[in-house]
C-alpha cells in the first residue's frame, strides 16, 4: 500500500481508468465501457479544458466526471458544471441528458464548513466523496 500522503490526483484518475468498476461503484451506474474517454479535450470559452472522464451508461445517459484531490471544492465543482453544458452542445443533447459529477476526497470537503456550503450551491452537480486511504489501497 502506498503512503496516503503521496497519493496524487493523477494516481486517483489512473486507478479509475485501470479499474472502471470503482468509478461505476462510486457513481452507482453500469458504464458502457466502449464509450469511456479520459483526458478528453473540449473547447470552452475561453480556451480548452480537459475532461477527466466522459462516458455513457448502459441506458444512454451521458456523464462528465471531475476527479479532485486536495483541490478547493469551489474550484473543482465549476469544471463539471461547465462541461455539462458544453458536452450537451457538442453532442446535440438536451442538457438534462448529461450528468455532471464531481468525485472529491472527503478530507478536503470536511476541513472547512464553507466547503460543504460551496458544494451545496451547485446542487445540480452530483458530488461523491471518497477516502484517500481507499484509493491508496488500490495502488
Amino acid at each position: 500500500m502506498v503512503d496516503v500522503e503521496k497519493v496524487t490526483g493523477n494516481d486517483v484518475r489512473d486507478i479509475m481508468l485501470k479499474k472502471p468498476e470503482i468509478l461505476e461503484r462510486l457513481i452507482g451506474i453500469t458504464m458502457d465501457r466502449d464509450t469511456l474517454k479520459n483526458e478528453h479535450w473540449i473547447d470552452v470559452h475561453p480556451g480548452r479544458q480537459k475532461l477527466d472522464f466522459c462516458f455513457q451508461d448502459t441506458e444512454g445517459k451521458h456523464y462528465v466526471v471531475k476527479i479532485a484531490l486536495k483541490e478547493r471544492p469551489l474550484n473543482a465543482v465549476r469544471h463539471p458544471n461547465i462541461w455539462q453544458k458544453r458536452w450537451a452542445e457538442i453532442n446535440n443533447l438536451d442538457i438534462e441528458q448529461v450528468v455532471p459529477i464531481l468525485i472529491i476526497d472527503e478530507e478536503t470537503v470536511n476541513t472547512n464548513p464553507r466547503n460543504k456550503k460551496d458544494l451545496d450551491d451547485f446542487s445540480h452537480v452530483t458530488t461523491i466523496q471518497y477516502k484517500i486511504a481507499d484509493m491508496a489501497k488500490e495502488l
